[in-house]
């Protein structure tokens, strides 16, 4: 009786793991193991599972810098800066981090762990910096520090969506953030 030859297992090619286990010692494949996966012989089997030293994946994250156009209530008209050259092109929105976009905010009250509750609405003359905060017995101004500037050259991270779009028409959804150190502060008068 002839022995017969092993199989040779190609991609895309369907097969059992009883097949795949009854020719584990002599099983050849055209296939490697994908990247995190380990192969293992166990007696007279083969397994194929996570590696032990695999590392959760990493997904690149787009940051770029660029340059202060405009200021607008939710975002942020750039040009890309390329600092190698010193020079800008290619005109970008960015979005302000959630917590200085005045939609976000405008008619919004925040109840505090410590009791307080502030009412916060966006300023009538300058809503893009400037907030008003009442909690009920005083209304100050707070405005962000520091304050954006144009000219500012500033580093952005590419998301999937910053839920902010073009307020001028709706039309484009902007998919940068800034990723600058910004805080509300109050102003004294």
């Amino acid at each position: 009786m002839a022995q017969s030859q092993p199989k040779t297992l190609r991609p895309g090619e369907a097969m059992t793991a009883r097949l795949f286990n009854s020719q584990a010692k002599s099983l050849q494949t055209s296939v490697g193991v994908a990247p995190g996966l380990a192969k293992r012989h166990l007696s007279k089997s083969v397994s194929i599972a996570p590696s032990e030293d695999t590392k959760a994946p990493t997904f690149p994250t787009q940051i770029i810098d660029a340059v202060i156009e405009d200021i607008k209530e939710d975002y942020l008209v750039c040009s890309r800066y390329n600092e190698f050259s010193d020079t800008t092109g290619g005109t970008i929105l960015v979005a302000k981090q959630q917590r200085f976009r005045p939609s976000m905010y405008d008619g919004l009250t925040i109840n505090y762990f410590d009791g307080d509750s502030i009412t916060y609405t966006k300023d009538g003359v300058t809503p893009e910096w400037k907030r008003e905060a009442d909690n009920g017995t005083t209304a100050y101004t707070q405005r962000v520090i520091p304050c954006w500037y144009i000219g500012e050259i500033i580093s952005v991270r590419a998301k999937p969506t910053s839920l902010v779009s073009d307020v001028d028409d709706g039309s484009v959804n902007i998919n940068w953030e800034e990723t600058e150190t910004r805080v509300w502060a109050v102003e004294i008068p």
